[in-house]
């Protein structure tokens, strides 16, 4: 047990007044005996006494010099403690930054997929910017706060969908160079806006897509699903031949671009784009549906692969070996890349129009029952099911599926956390009504439009109930 730091320097002053004392007292003997052999002439106490005084004189000496030496350790202890302590702080205080800076840039993703902010996110953000405020200036926060009304407002505009996303960026980049000056302590001005610029230049472009003016080349496939390789070889001479006089074939999928490093396969009647491109030194497969994330984050679901919004891509691994600008011929040579661009066309052509389908799903939806913001919305997964999912958490986050066989709908209602009690309470239906935590049902295409608002009421109703119980 370590002693109290009062009695260490009562301790300490006992032992100075110890050493003083005896100095005092060995100093008068030896003045004593040295006037006595003055007085006596007896040179040998007269001797014995000058030793002494110049002993007591060398220990005082040395006793100055060593207390003069540990006081600067001391001191030099106490600033090296000091240091770390400070250092450790600093660490700690950056973890906590970066923690905090991350989430809310979590909360902003978030945000942005969804194209809209619920109460709850609101509040989250509020106490968000608290947080950021425990560490940065207030006229920081202010122009913090300033660039979250502009990606909101980016939110609530509808007309011009990639110009809203550049102004989302470019408000976000400035978020992203105060939190850098805070974590580096470094601010670079007009240079960071400078490079915030080109920035958002090289990303509105890139999110453009290329220019929807290019005339097409035909592709003879009617089929993505069931092209072949022959055909796919057919389909490269056809776009080399008719490069000058290109046309759209109705209803198919055509070669909008043919160059060096690679192919873009589009359809006049579809959104979607499928491309093979090259990319940090190796060539890719690509399918983009224009701000559809919901399409990108199941594509990396099901292929692993990156995505940006809406787009998703994946490097043609087993072909990494293939130069720039050398696709194209190793493409009419090797049976194998030309299988491999024959399945993943078939795969990526057929999701971007079953997605396509489930959107058109989704609007006719919302025309029968409209989306309420921090209630509930609707969300494609899997490009098979629609989602209606309710946002409150008294009632377990229930949802209702919607999948299209035919002309028949399969519902099946459910909630996040399986808690059949609950779902039994919120439809009113007995528990034994329920197979795998879910209560489904199939009905006619044409009896959605009154059965699926009135489950959407009554699951309403409910979480209203019980929020006015809890308030």
């Amino acid at each position: 047990m370590e002693a109290n730091p009062e009695t260490q320097a009562s301790q300490k002053d006992k032992s100075k007044i110890g050493l003083y004392a005896s100095l005092g007292v060995l100093i008068g003997f030896s003045l004593i005996l040295l006037a006595v052999s003055l007085f006596q002439g007896k040179h040998l106490l007269a001797e014995i006494a000058i030793v002494l005084l110049g002993a007591m004189v060398t220990v005082v000496i040395t006793y100055s010099l060593l207390k003069s030496q540990s006081a600067e350790q001391e001191k030099l202890q106490r600033a090296s403690e000091e240091l770390i302590l400070d250092r450790e702080k600093n660490v700690e205080v950056y973890k906590e930054k970066l923690s905090i800076y991350k989430k809310y840039f979590e909360s902003l993703c978030d945000i942005l997929e969804k194209r809209k902010i619920s109460d709850e996110q609101q509040i989250q953000l509020q106490f968000q910017i608290a947080s950021i405020a425990l560490h940065t200036p207030y006229d920081k926060i202010e122009k913090i706060t300033a660039s979250l009304n502009k990606m909101l407002e980016c939110i609530k505009i509808q007309n011009n969908k990639v110009q809203d996303d550049m102004d989302f960026m470019k408000a976000l980049l400035g978020i992203v160079g105060i939190f850098k000056t805070e974590l580096y302590s470094s601010d670079s001005g007009a240079t960071n806006q400078d490079h915030i610029g080109n920035i958002i230049a090289n990303l509105e472009k890139a999110f453009k897509g290329t220019d929807t003016d290019d005339a097409p080349i035909i592709i003879n496939n009617t089929e993505c699903s069931t092209m072949a390789t022959g055909g796919l070889l057919e389909e490269l001479k056809i776009a080399e031949k008719y490069r000058k006089e290109p046309c759209w074939s109705e209803g198919r999928w055509c070669c909008s671009k043919l160059f060096s490093d690679g192919l873009q396969w589009r359809n006049k009647e579809r959104k979607g784009i499928v491309e093979i491109g090259f990319y940090q030194g190796h060539y890719y497969m690509q399918a983009n549906y224009p701000n559809a994330t919901e399409f990108a984050k199941t594509m990396k679901w099901k292929y692993g692969g990156r995505r940006s919004y809406g787009q998703w891509w994946k490097h043609l691994e087993e072909f990494n070996h293939i130069k720039e600008g050398e696709f194209l011929q190793n493409l009419k040579k090797d049976e194998a890349l030309q299988q491999a661009v024959t399945e993943w066309c078939g795969k990526l052509m057929g999701h971007l129009e079953a997605y396509e389908q489930m959107d058109t799903h989704r609007q006719a939806v919302e025309k029968m029952c409209q989306p309420q913001e921090g209630v509930f919305y609707y969300f494609i997964w899997n490009f098979e099911v629609l989602c209606c999912q309710f946002e409150d958490v008294t009632c377990k986050e229930p949802f209702i599926d919607m999948k299209w066989v035919g002309d028949k709908v399969e519902l099946s209602i459910g909630n996040r956390t399986e808690d059949v009690e609950q779902l039994a309470k919120v439809l009113a239906k007995d528990k034994t009504a329920f197979t795998d935590c879910r209560y489904e049902l199939k009905i006619d295409a044409s009896e959605l439009k009154k059965t699926l608002p009135e489950y959407i009421q009554q699951i309403k109703s409910v979480i209203e109930k019980s929020k006015e119980k809890i308030k």
